[in-house]
């Protein structure tokens, strides 16, 4: 079923496919009750069938509706319509912190720090509800573009109130697992700090902590190889952040962190951080240098798109003006045949390319609002765009879209 154009539940109108996974396709959306952006999570069709798959993304449901948490992406609902499984999930703009280290190598090791700080404060919540993420890694780690991360992807997550502490069988990712789950034992929070300090590991040195010519020649090194120390590959790292690494990978349970020892262990050593308020520098240097990241170059083509798949192409030289053609009024982004365009100023806003950088401000005889993810633009106001933002003339709402031809 194609999505693009449809609205889900009367309620989920979809924009844009943004992603996909081994389990399902992940769209931008926009939710038309309360006007704000949204990722819509959908069950890939040929998976209907598959009664262990949808039993997963039904768990991924049921756990992640739990949460409400600056550290764990939040999902706002789910369901079924149509053959259409879907979840409905917060939004991050950012990149995954897999593409992060790909894009970027071995980050700062405070800023890794800082980092690995906002995730083991996301498992001390899943900690306080009984719950193991079992999948703690960069790929299902969002870093926002001020530097927030949000840990994601609650799917083979375990509840330990309904199922036990017995998992059947062995699911995780070879590169962070715990040796506990390795083995097919219990598990606690602390397997999740064990694929924590992995990906620590691999935020310090760009490297993963264990390589190998199988999945199971990386699992056994977890059981039995010696701890690398970061600092052995990347010599900036203090040895005060090796002893916090090596702990969160001790072979033994009992010889790791907790989340909330680790948080105080991390403050301790880098101090509290103010939230950023603006995109952090690393942000735009590799939305301006990656082709395959969730923002494309920033110095590429940029489109405004409509539901319907209406294009509508912006000009680094021409005026940017985005209106109704009427009259004298003659804009660059004619909006005259999209629905709702009644609504829309003959001259509504101005689209415009510093050099730098995509800016929206309100055009001075704007009658209506321009909105930017679902925030109404003040008259002297000027605000940046981001790939994949929403914007909003009137009743008619596009996506901006930068690298697409």
């Amino acid at each position: 079923m194609e999505l693009l154009g449809v609205t889900i539940k009367n309620r989920y109108k979809v924009y844009d496919h943004i992603g996909a996974g081994a389990v399902a396709n992940v769209y931008l959306t926009r939710d038309l009750d309360s006007n704000r952006i949204a990722a819509l999570k959908v069950i890939h069709p040929h998976l209907l069938g598959n009664g262990r798959f949808l039993e997963r993304f039904g768990r991924e449901a049921r756990i992640m509706q739990q949460f409400r948490s600056d550290y764990i992406v939040e999902i706002w609902d789910c369901g079924v319509e149509q053959d259409v499984n879907f979840i409905v999930l917060e939004f991050v703009q950012g990149f995954s912190l897999a593409h992060v280290i790909k894009q970027r190598g071995a980050l700062p090791w405070q800023e890794a720090l800082d980092l690995a700080r906002q995730v083991a404060s996301g498992l001390q919540e899943a900690e306080a509800l009984q719950i193991v993420h079992r999948d703690v890694k960069p790929a299902n780690i969002l870093v926002d573009y001020r530097g927030r991360a949000k840990l994601a992807d609650f799917g083979i997550a375990q509840s330990l109130v309904h199922t036990g502490t017995t998992q059947t069988g062995v699911l995780g990712t070879p590169t962070y697992i715990s040796p506990e789950q390795a083995n097919g034992e219990e598990v606690d929070i602390r397997s999740d700090i064990y694929s924590l300090g992995a990906t620590i590991f691999e935020m310090l040195t760009g490297d993963t902590l264990y390589a190998g010519d199988s999945p199971i020649a990386v699992v056994m090194k977890h059981l039995r190889a010696p701890i690398p120390k970061p600092s052995e590959r990347q010599e900036d790292v203090p040895a005060s952040v090796d002893e916090i690494v090596i702990r969160c990978l001790a072979k033994k349970v009992g010889d790791r962190y907790r989340p909330h020892e680790l948080i105080t262990t991390l403050n301790m050593l880098i101090g509290q951080k103010p939230a950023a308020s603006a995109p952090s520098k690393w942000y735009q240097e590799i939305a301006s240098t990656s082709e395959s990241s969730p923002a494309a170059l920033v110095g590429s083509p940029a489109f405004l798109i409509s539901a319907a798949g209406a294009r509508y192409a912006l000009s680094r030289q021409g005026s940017g003006l985005v209106g109704r053609r009427s009259g004298d009024s003659n804009p660059e982004v004619d909006l005259s045949s999209e629905p709702g365009s009644q609504y829309v100023s003959r001259r509504h806003a101005i689209i415009r390319y510093d050099g730098q950088r995509w800016l929206v401000r309100c055009h001075p005889k704007a009658s209506n609002a321009t909105v930017v993810n679902g925030k109404a633009l003040r008259p002297a106001e000027t605000m940046a765009l981001a790939d994949r933002d929403m914007l909003q003339f009137g009743e008619v709402a596009l996506t901006f879209r930068l690298g697409r031809a």
